[in-house]
């Protein structure tokens, strides 16, 4: 957590943890997408009718910059009006998108294979290089679409396919899920 919102310092069992001044790198890209999107919607990949501030300008260059799908683009750009509008900020937003991912899987293991949770936290340094101090936000959205997918799945539910698709065009190549569509019923198929 960056020090502008908790100072570790001041919490004695937290003192000895090595914190961050800033964002990470991932969150202060993402940020800067966001705002250009919030700005004008039709210069999100020329980002030239927004400038960056002193910290985004010295991590990424524009055009390095939240390189995403429009997909994901719109999701970062509505978390960061949501936070803003709520008082949360886009850090907030994300907190609470991992909170909620932590615990949409606990639910999904425990009711399918619960050996599985303890096995993908196993790796809690991955985990927290990513998601804590690269903040990584477009994987972390990515993710709790595929859970809420895969949630819908177990109950059988067809608005799983539209899920899935609509994460795998958020960070993967959505031309493997297009070879799906003509395989499934016309209904699902139309809306993926």
């Amino acid at each position: 957590m960056p020090r502008r919102y908790l100072d570790y310092a001041r919490l004695p069992r937290l003192s000895h943890i090595e914190q961050q001044e800033t964002d990470g790198t991932d969150r202060i890209s993402d940020m800067y997408g966001a705002k250009v999107v919030l700005n004008d919607i039709s210069n999100m990949y020329a980002k030239e009718r927004l400038g960056q501030t002193p910290s985004e300008a010295r991590t990424w260059s524009r055009e390095a910059s939240a390189p995403y799908p429009p997909v994901v683009l719109l999701a970062a750009a509505g978390l960061y009006a949501l936070g803003d509008w709520t008082g949360a900020g886009f850090y907030g937003m994300i907190l609470g998108l991992a909170c909620l991912f932590v615990a949409l899987s606990v639910v999904y293991f425990l009711r399918t294979r619960w050996y599985l949770f303890p096995l993908l936290y196993l790796n809690l340094f991955y985990f927290s290089q990513r998601f804590v101090h690269t903040q990584d936000n477009t994987c972390l959205v990515m993710l709790v679409v595929v859970m809420a997918a895969l949630m819908l799945a177990r109950r059988r539910h067809e608005a799983c396919h539209t899920l899935m698709a609509l994460a795998i065009t958020m960070k993967l190549s959505p031309v493997y899920y297009a070879k799906h569509v003509p395989g499934m019923k016309r209904e699902t198929g139309s809306c993926s």
